[in-house]
Protein backbone atom coordinates (compact mmCIF):
# COMPACT_ATOMS: atom_id res chain seq x y z
CA UNK A 1 0.00 0.00 0.00
CA UNK A 2 1.04 3.56 -0.62
CA UNK A 3 -0.33 6.78 0.79
CA UNK A 4 1.78 9.80 -0.08
CA UNK A 5 4.79 10.23 2.17
CA UNK A 6 3.51 8.08 5.02
CA UNK A 7 4.50 4.46 5.51
CA UNK A 8 2.20 1.48 4.98
CA UNK A 9 1.88 1.00 8.74
CA UNK A 10 1.00 4.67 9.27
CA UNK A 11 -1.74 4.36 6.66
CA UNK A 12 -3.17 1.25 8.29
CA UNK A 13 -2.91 2.70 11.81
CA UNK A 14 -4.53 5.99 10.75
CA UNK A 15 -7.47 4.35 9.02
CA UNK A 16 -7.94 1.83 11.87
CA UNK A 17 -7.96 4.63 14.45
CA UNK A 18 -10.47 6.58 12.39
CA UNK A 19 -12.76 3.56 11.99
CA UNK A 20 -12.71 3.02 15.77
CA UNK A 21 -13.47 6.69 16.33
CA UNK A 22 -16.42 6.57 13.90
CA UNK A 23 -17.83 3.67 15.92
CA UNK A 24 -17.01 4.70 19.48
CA UNK A 25 -16.24 8.47 19.50
CA UNK A 26 -18.56 10.17 16.98
CA UNK A 27 -18.41 13.44 18.97
CA UNK A 28 -14.80 13.75 17.75
CA UNK A 29 -16.05 13.98 14.15
CA UNK A 30 -13.75 11.33 12.64
CA UNK A 31 -13.39 11.04 8.90
CA UNK A 32 -14.72 8.01 7.05
CA UNK A 33 -12.32 6.18 4.71
CA UNK A 34 -12.60 4.14 1.57
CA UNK A 35 -9.66 2.14 0.20
CA UNK A 36 -9.07 2.43 -3.52
CA UNK A 37 -6.64 0.71 -5.86
CA UNK A 38 -5.11 3.37 -8.09
CA UNK A 39 -4.11 2.75 -11.71
CA UNK A 40 -2.83 5.49 -14.01
CA UNK A 41 -2.50 4.68 -17.69
CA UNK A 42 -2.70 1.01 -16.79
CA UNK A 43 0.14 1.21 -14.25
CA UNK A 44 -0.65 0.16 -10.68
CA UNK A 45 0.24 2.81 -8.08
CA UNK A 46 -0.96 1.00 -4.96
CA UNK A 47 -3.82 1.22 -2.52
CA UNK A 48 -4.80 4.62 -1.19
CA UNK A 49 -7.16 5.55 1.59
CA UNK A 50 -9.54 8.26 0.39
CA UNK A 51 -11.17 10.12 3.24
CA UNK A 52 -13.79 12.75 3.86
CA UNK A 53 -12.38 16.26 3.79
CA UNK A 54 -12.77 18.45 6.86
CA UNK A 55 -14.71 21.40 5.52
CA UNK A 56 -17.66 23.57 6.41
CA UNK A 57 -19.83 21.15 4.42
CA UNK A 58 -18.48 18.16 6.38
CA UNK A 59 -19.22 19.71 9.78
CA UNK A 60 -22.62 21.00 8.64
CA UNK A 61 -23.56 17.48 7.54
CA UNK A 62 -22.33 15.91 10.79
CA UNK A 63 -23.70 18.54 13.20
CA UNK A 64 -26.76 19.95 11.48
CA UNK A 65 -25.37 23.48 11.86
CA UNK A 66 -25.45 25.93 8.94
CA UNK A 67 -22.16 26.17 7.01
CA UNK A 68 -21.85 29.89 7.65
CA UNK A 69 -21.80 29.25 11.42
CA UNK A 70 -18.69 27.05 11.20
CA UNK A 71 -15.11 28.36 11.25
CA UNK A 72 -12.11 26.17 10.43
CA UNK A 73 -8.46 27.13 10.93
CA UNK A 74 -5.44 25.03 10.04
CA UNK A 75 -2.40 24.92 12.32
CA UNK A 76 -0.18 26.66 13.01
CA UNK A 77 -2.58 29.49 13.81
CA UNK A 78 -1.23 32.93 12.90
CA UNK A 79 -4.02 35.30 13.94
CA UNK A 80 -7.51 35.71 15.30
CA UNK A 81 -9.58 34.41 18.17
CA UNK A 82 -7.82 31.06 18.36
CA UNK A 83 -4.36 32.64 18.47
CA UNK A 84 -5.38 34.81 21.42
CA UNK A 85 -6.73 31.71 23.20
CA UNK A 86 -3.50 29.78 22.57
CA UNK A 87 -1.46 32.74 23.84
CA UNK A 88 -3.59 32.88 26.99
CA UNK A 89 -3.06 29.17 27.61
CA UNK A 90 0.71 29.46 27.32
CA UNK A 91 0.91 32.66 29.40
CA UNK A 92 -1.25 31.58 32.33
CA UNK A 93 -0.88 28.97 35.03
CA UNK A 94 -3.48 26.49 33.83
CA UNK A 95 -3.41 24.73 37.23
CA UNK A 96 -5.38 27.70 38.57
CA UNK A 97 -9.15 27.15 38.65
CA UNK A 98 -9.78 30.64 37.27
CA UNK A 99 -7.47 30.16 34.28
CA UNK A 100 -8.85 26.69 33.53
CA UNK A 101 -12.48 27.89 33.68
CA UNK A 102 -11.67 30.83 31.40
CA UNK A 103 -10.25 28.50 28.75
CA UNK A 104 -12.83 25.73 29.29
CA UNK A 105 -15.61 28.22 28.60
CA UNK A 106 -14.23 28.60 25.04
CA UNK A 107 -13.17 25.01 24.30
CA UNK A 108 -14.98 21.69 24.23
CA UNK A 109 -12.74 20.07 26.84
CA UNK A 110 -14.38 16.64 26.51
CA UNK A 111 -13.72 16.61 22.78
CA UNK A 112 -10.15 17.88 23.25
CA UNK A 113 -9.36 15.27 25.91
CA UNK A 114 -10.83 12.45 23.81
CA UNK A 115 -8.98 13.58 20.71
CA UNK A 116 -5.67 13.81 22.62
CA UNK A 117 -6.20 10.34 24.12
CA UNK A 118 -6.90 8.81 20.69
CA UNK A 119 -3.90 10.53 19.07
CA UNK A 120 -1.61 9.39 21.92
CA UNK A 121 -2.93 5.83 22.01
CA UNK A 122 -2.37 5.37 18.28
CA UNK A 123 0.99 7.16 18.40
CA UNK A 124 0.09 9.64 15.68
CA UNK A 125 3.52 11.08 14.89
CA UNK A 126 2.51 13.29 11.96
CA UNK A 127 -0.08 15.26 13.87
CA UNK A 128 1.62 18.66 13.75
CA UNK A 129 0.94 19.16 10.05
CA UNK A 130 -2.63 17.88 10.26
CA UNK A 131 -4.19 19.91 13.05
CA UNK A 132 -7.51 21.61 12.33
CA UNK A 133 -9.32 23.92 14.70
CA UNK A 134 -13.07 24.07 14.31
CA UNK A 135 -15.51 26.47 15.93
CA UNK A 136 -19.10 25.25 15.74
Amino acid sequence: MRGGSISDMDLVRDTFASKLMVEFCPWLYPQNYRYTAVYLNGEYYGVYAWREAYSEQYFAAHTGMPEDGIAIARGPVQSGELLSLLQEITARNMASDEAYESVAARLDMTSLAGWMAIQSYFDNQDINGNIRYVRL
